[in-house]
């Protein structure tokens, strides 16, 4: 089952070429209102728009609560879907 339509934003397969996720979102942004939300995976780091998973420091691990709050950003991500 899809979710409402409104909790769909864009979908976009690519273009050809060589192109990051982030760049790609930075070229189509003015698409959206200002006000508009995101939710993204590591690809988006560094994007203030869009809300990412915290990434492990270097040679560090994260704490159990940054990894529970990554479990959760990535559950509202995830799109369940039952087939008949």
């Amino acid at each position: 089952m899809l979710p409402v339509g409104k909790d769909i934003v864009d979908v976009e397969a690519g273009k050809p070429g060589k192109k990051s996720d982030i760049n790609f979102f930075r070229e189509t942004q003015q698409k959206f209102s200002e006000k508009q939300k995101f939710t993204g995976d590591k690809a988006y780091v560094g994007e203030s728009a869009i809300k990412t998973p915290k990434k492990k420091p270097k040679n560090q691990e994260l704490t159990s609560q940054e990894k529970s709050q990554n479990k959760d950003l990535a559950a509202k991500r995830i799109i369940e879907r039952t087939y008949n």
